[in-house]
């Protein structure tokens, strides 16, 4: 809530405004309140929009329909004039704040509230739709979240079912224009085709995961990379709390017909919290992540075969076994006790690595320009060797460049009892012991990297992020250290873990 500027108006039909609330794609929004002090939240249109040939019929339309889309769950419009000089909508005022305040400022949610938030919205989308209304942009900044359950708000772009394929219309939604939000809109949206009810389902969908997660399931950047993702490639479920994984994906498949009905999901979504059949008993939230260093929280590397203890000194080797990690089963234990041994993880990124990976490329380039000068200066062609030089630099950095930068981004590797858990960047993968058909590490000819590559079972319905797939069922990871000691050490302790929980997975 901001005071108001200078070019904002200070009433707005009968409403006098007071406060500024945001701005949108249609215009802006203010806090006004009624002759008898009744407060409102006012969208005013951009000038542009209101001129716009067919506009106002469209704004008619959808006011009307916006008003029937009032109920618990939403944010009654009491208001509206079409024919103003500057056409505006008032609805009720929800004093609280935003999902995607709320997941900004306190991170995401837990698999409680996250079902608590996508019943009520699935229920409020089943009334919607019901009624003949599809809202067309649900996202986490649309959900504003009051003790009593959330409320959709902004039904600036939603649509009667009955005019989707009206032709001939100037509506300025119709077929082959996009309206929506990139990351949250259906594929349907983004490639500018009719949208009906299905379209709500996935933006719910994507909506559920980045109250999970803290992100959209096709991750962040430009607003054309988003399309493309959502049309063409698979969300990114892996964060996703177990139990809601299975809801996630099916509410984001791109077909519209292969979606549940928004009706259907109040019932999946009120049953209890499923627990992930992979996590280790007795495991608290201290696990591999579990970053306790009191400096340099961009260390070049980290390994470990237990729990990290104290402040970090240095890329050192523990033997201590991690807590709640398998322990020995003591005679008269059943057999299919989890085995002894101790947990591998490492984790990587940050300035110090990206520096040592640049150091070769650069050194290389000095030495050779080095040699050029001083071939120069011997037989007089100076300027001659100088281009030589300057083009041997470019490219080594150039190079050098395309090696490092994906260094700043997290890169990590668990090895215990319950499987594999990899991290790059903003994607996490933890793939099971039974989804894996076997696993096997190499050391690179520097003795300082070790590639881990592990082939997923054919049965497995696991989806593998691109930077981290090396081609169908194959994942790989790669690890560097900064000194040869660090990778032999790395080597003894990923493979005393590979031998202890892979069993004959690992050749």
């Amino acid at each position: 809530m901001q005071p108001l500027e200078a070019g904002d108006p200070r009433a707005v039909g009968p409403y006098r405004l007071a406060f500024r609330l945001g701005s949108g794609g249609m215009g802006r929004v203010f806090l006004g309140e009624s002759p008898a002090g009744r407060r409102v939240a006012v969208k005013v249109v951009r000038e542009d929009l209101a001129s716009s040939p067919g506009f106002r019929e469209r704004f008619r339309r959808e006011a009307k329909l916006a008003m029937r889309a009032g109920g618990f769950w939403a944010a009654q419009v009491v208001d509206a004039d079409p024919d103003a000089a500057t056409p505006w909508i008032a609805s009720q005022y929800v004093d609280g704040p935003s999902l995607a305040e709320r997941v900004a400022g306190h991170g995401p949610l837990d698999e409680k509230a996250v079902r608590a938030l996508g019943g009520g919205l699935a229920e409020a989308l089943a009334s919607f739709h019901k009624a003949g209304l599809v809202h067309r942009d649900l996202k986490p900044s649309n959900v504003l979240l009051v003790d009593d359950g959330p409320r959709i708000i902004d039904f600036g772009i939603s649509k009667a079912l009955e005019t989707l394929e009206t032709a001939g219309s100037t509506d300025l939604t119709g077929a082959g224009t996009i309206l929506g939000t990139p990351g949250f809109m259906s594929p349907e949206q983004a490639l500018g085709q009719s949208a009906g009810p299905a379209a709500d389902v996935f933006s719910l969908g994507s909506l559920l995961v980045h109250a999970a997660t803290g992100t959209g399931p096709f991750g962040e950047g430009a607003s054309h990379t988003l399309l493309f993702r959502v049309v063409y490639e698979e969300p990114d479920l892996s964060a996703m709390p177990y139990g809601l994984r299975e809801l996630a994906q099916d509410c984001l498949q791109k077909a519209p017909e292969d979606r549940p009905a928004a009706a259907d999901l109040v019932s999946r979504l009120a049953q209890p919290t499923v627990p992930d059949p992979r996590a280790v008993p007795g495991d608290d939230d201290a696990g591999p992540w579990t970053d306790v260093r009191t400096s340099d929280p961009h260390g070049d590397a980290l390994a470990i075969t237990g729990p990290q203890q104290g402040s970090w000194a240095g890329s050192t080797a523990t033997t201590r076994p991690p807590a709640g990690a398998p322990r020995k089963a003591p005679v008269g234990e059943p057999a299919g006790s989890p085995p002894a041994g101790d947990s591998f993880a490492v984790e990587q990124w940050g300035p110090d690595v990206f520096w040592r990976r640049m150091r070769r490329p650069v050194g290389w380039a000095l030495g050779i320009d080095g040699v050029l000068l001083l071939l120069g200066l011997g037989f007089d062609k100076v300027p001659v060797m100088s281009v030589y030089a300057i083009v041997i630099t470019l490219l080594s950095a150039i190079y050098g460049l395309r090696v490092s930068l994906p260094l700043l981004r997290v890169r990590a590797l668990h090895v215990g009892a319950d499987g594999l858990t990899v991290r790059h960047g903003p994607h996490t993968l933890a793939v099971p012991w039974r989804d894996i058909a076997s696993v096997q590490f190499s050391r690179k000819k520097n003795e300082r990297a070790l590639t881990l590559t592990a082939a997923l079972d054919a049965n497995a319905n696991i989806r593998v992020p691109s930077p981290l797939r090396a081609g169908a069922g194959v994942l790989r990871c790669t690890v560097a250290s900064p000194w040869k000691r660090d990778t032999r050490t790395r080597v003894q302790s990923l493979e005393s873990a590979l031998h202890t929980f892979a069993g004959n997975r690992y050749r």
